[in-house]
């Protein structure tokens, strides 16, 4: 994380900016040279930290990528994210920086279905499934832990909306459509999902 932004053109000292924010800690105003004492400092603190907060400082420092690439119509914040998402896969990280945010990475075949998913209720005009869907994958890369139930809650919310738009009746439950419409899911799947 440090190399690649200091490798994409930052000076230790912008990098130390970020980490020094996200952690809520004063930088040493005894370190001035930017090598070796600003970068040993930058190094120390992200190492001390808990694991969660240095997915929270990648966030920001694509954060400042981002913003830096407005103003500059530079692209460096996608370069940032592809190295860091490389290191993930090296390292056997199981996570991964997706617009901007470090999400929980599946393996290939539920990422595949996630991101087509999200696709499909992205541009299918269905806002309330979409949300519910995006909040749940949210819930799933909830750091230090993941919020299971919310998860679960933001899945079957989806699934509802989803189910009240097919069959065009807006206000039924979830329980409710799956009785009406035995035909919507097999059997026992749809008992399970009704209860």
């Amino acid at each position: 994380m440090i190399q690649t932004a200091v490798d994409l053109g930052w000076l230790p000292s912008t990098v130390r900016e970020v980490v020094c924010r996200v952690l809520r800690e004063r930088p040493d105003p005894n370190n001035w040279s930017e090598r070796p004492n600003i970068l040993g400092e930058v190094q120390d603190r992200i190492h001390s930290c808990e694991w969660f907060e240095v997915y929270d400082i990648i966030e920001a420092l694509h954060a400042k990528f981002t913003e830096y690439d407005r103003d500059r119509r530079r692209n460096k914040a996608a370069r940032f994210s592809e190295e860091i998402n490389d290191c993930f896969v090296q390292k056997g990280v199981g996570w991964q920086l997706v617009n901007g945010q470090v999400v929980a990475r599946g393996d290939e075949a539920f990422e595949t279905v996630v991101k087509k998913a999200a696709e499909v209720l992205d541009d299918s005009g269905r806002p309330t499934a979409s949300s519910h869907f995006h909040e749940a994958i949210r819930d799933l890369s909830g750091r230090p832990d993941a919020d299971l139930s919310g998860a679960i809650f933001h899945a079957m919310g989806a699934l509802e909306a989803v189910a009240r738009d097919l069959t065009g009746d807006p206000k039924a439950t979830l329980g409710q459509v799956i009785k009406r419409h035995p035909e919507l899911l097999p059997k026992p799947l749809d008992t399970a999902v009704s209860q």
